[in-house]
């Protein structure tokens, strides 16, 4: 996103990209602002439903294609494999866009090279290149990522396929589900997938929520064929599940025998990721165990949808709104949906001949598509801009403008990696284009890096999924205005975007 707005601003670009295939599954949380503006750049044109259409949601792999292809396409240098680990490497440049996630080892080394060099920093008298004190700490969180194959392959996987419904459930939003006349009333609101905490744990799953749903893929390759990996074009549709795990949960997964189990929760994760010491047959097992606990109670019977003010309701699963929420439902989902009694036997997950992992569907592009992470510490950066000079630069200072997770790590509930991301970008993007005109001119530098960090603490640093006033079509109380159109006029400008910016 930000290589396609400087582009588009005349600027050459080059992207050092480390990947050579897209094949991240991953599904983000797009908010409709969002979606719009990557519309505005032809996305939609190129993927119709990378978004999954109304749900707002993208698999992470078809919009990293998407963009790419707009990338190309506004002219922008792309160099696959290309990777960054030194200042001293782009020596040549005059702006530096580090969307390298938050890499703790690169942004030392960039420490080291600039010390005594940095000409201006956002954060006056700070250490270059350094994150703030954790912000929001809190108890040791994992989460666990698991894609299972969407496929028609046989008759219990497309009564699977039929019967699936949208998962929001948390530990909080299920409370009184032990008892079975409440536990029965949240799945008639609700739907099927609703189960009480204490069950849960009583099968030794100890989570916080869960969210599932899903993953459009792309067309067949041959259209009277069936829905299997093989006969598919580029991205393959899944049912993805993303569940947060108690941090005692992450010690079993270890391969037996791992002298780790005592370290801090993230650093365990780290260090076990890192020396290949998750044991991934306990993680596929796990998952299973996940997904099959939230749909045990998935038949082929039907919800009737009951007619009310001339509309039908949808499916409960598919319209409601999250369980972990506490407001009633709105619109279709308000709806009363009645589950009808019989139905065939239940379709549990945990059978293979229903649904199995995508990574055991025999191609080894999809075999990452089984994960955990931690997320229990968010970093973010002290310095949102520093300016670094040297006799190692050819020519002028060289601006080093963080931008996404590499500035802010983000909380993956609310898709703050990719919404929050793009307005910071575009921030930094406005800053880099100021840059140009200033170039060569040592009074300019202070005010140019003030700016951008201004711009940080003012709006991106306190934006979150509950707390987007600061945008554009968001009211004070962060609603967001009926038919509001002001996405649509989404620039590098801040006045485009955010409320109260001085022109």
């Amino acid at each position: 996103r930000v290589a396609i707005e400087m582009s588009l601003l005349g600027h050459h670009v080059t992207v050092l990209e480390p990947r050579d295939e897209c094949c991240r599954l991953n599904v983000l949380k797009l908010w409709e602002e969002t979606v719009g503006d990557l519309n505005g750049y032809g996305l939609a044109l190129i993927d119709r439903a990378y978004s999954n259409g109304p749900s707002c949601r993208a698999s992470t792999a078809r919009l990293q294609l998407a963009l790419l292809k707009v990338a190309l396409l506004v002219g922008v240098h792309v160099v696959v494999p290309g990777r960054l680990n030194s200042l001293t490497e782009v020596a040549d440049v005059d702006v530096l866009f580090l969307a390298t996630g938050f890499n703790r080892k690169l942004l030392g080394t960039f420490a080291e090279e600039s010390a005594g060099s940095v000409l201006a920093s956002g954060k006056k008298g700070g250490t270059p290149f350094a994150p703030m004190p954790v912000p929001d700490r809190q108890a040791a969180c994992v989460a666990l990522v698991a894609h299972f194959e969407y496929s028609d392959r046989s008759a219990a996987a497309r009564a699977w396929m039929a019967a699936f419904e949208e998962i929001s459930w948390s530990a909080q939003g299920a409370v009184g589900a032990d008892d079975e006349e409440a536990l029965q009333a949240l799945q008639a609101r609700y739907g099927l997938f609703c189960v009480s905490a204490r069950a849960l744990e009583s099968e030794g799953l100890q989570l916080e929520n869960v969210i599932a749903y899903v993953n459009k893929g792309y067309r067949k390759a041959d259209k009277g064929g069936r829905i299997v990996v093989g006969n598919l074009r580029g991205v393959p549709p899944s049912f993805y599940f993303i569940a947060t795990l108690h941090a005692d949960m992450l010690a079993p997964l270890l391969a037996h025998g791992s002298e780790l189990r005592a370290l801090p929760t993230r650093e365990l994760l780290e260090v076990a990721k890192t020396e290949r010491v998750v044991d991934e047959d306990k993680l596929d097992a796990l998952a299973a165990r996940l997904a099959a606990a939230f749909t045990r109670n998935y038949t082929t019977h039907t919800r009737a949808l009951e007619k009310r003010s001339g509309r039908f309701s949808r499916a409960v699963g598919r319209a409601s709104r999250a369980l972990s929420g506490g407001s009633k439902p709105q619109g279709a989902a308000a709806a009363k949906v009645r589950i009808t009694d019989g139905g065939s036997v239940p379709v549990v997950l945990s059978d293979e001949g229903a649904c199995r992992l995508l990574r055991k569907c025999g191609d080894p592009t999809w075999r990452k598509t089984v994960d955990v992470f931690d997320f229990s510490e968010r970093q973010c950066m002290s310095s949102a801009a520093e300016i670094v000079g040297g006799d190692g630069r050819q020519h002028s200072p060289l601006l080093v403008l963080p931008v996404g997770d590499a500035l802010q790590e983000p909380y993956w509930p609310e898709g703050l990696g990719v919404n929050r991301g793009m307005h910071n970008a575009l921030d930094a993007v406005w800053i880099a284009n100021k840059w140009a005109a200033a170039r060569g001119r040592p009074e300019d530098f202070a005010p140019l890096v003030a700016e951008r960090q201004a711009l940080y603490e003012r709006y991106t640093l306190l934006m979150h999924g509950k707390n987007r006033h600061m945008l554009k079509g968001y009211r004070a109380d962060n609603t967001r205005v009926a038919g509001s159109d002001a996405h649509k006029f989404y620039t590098a400008d801040p006045a485009s975007r955010y409320r109260f910016v001085k022109e």
